[in-house]
């Protein structure tokens, strides 16, 4: 069932044999890309989007409108943002904002790298 409230990259996946750990990594063509995401729940205040260098400073962060309803959303990285580099990894985050009454809400995130 946690499976099914998860944000969902619409990216390559593949598992790294040695840790067995699922990672997302897909490439561009764009200096300034757009991805996809599938939101499968409207419970979240809200949804934060960053892409940062290898070496984790921001390239571009914002907040993203929740859907009204379950399904696919857009994530453009505008034309203010510093273009993407060539050859060089970024890495994205989706996480969703959820109201929870924990000290350590479980807040749902997906993650992967992109590469121009």
């Amino acid at each position: 069932e946690s499976n099914s409230k998860s944000l969902v990259a619409i990216a390559p996946e593949w598992t790294d044999a040695a840790s067995s750990r699922k990672n997302v990594w897909g490439q561009t063509a764009a200096s300034h890309p757009t991805l996809w995401f599938f939101v499968p729940f409207t419970t979240a205040t809200q949804l934060e989007f960053s892409l940062q260098t290898q070496d984790e400073n921001d390239v571009y962060r914002t907040v993203v409108p929740v859907p009204s309803q379950p399904g696919i959303i857009a994530v453009e990285v505008p034309k203010t943002a510093p273009a993407l580099k060539l050859d060089q990894p970024y890495r994205w985050t989706l996480k969703a904002v959820v109201p929870c009454p924990s000290a350590e809400p479980d807040q749902p995130f997906v993650q992967g790298w992109i590469e121009r």
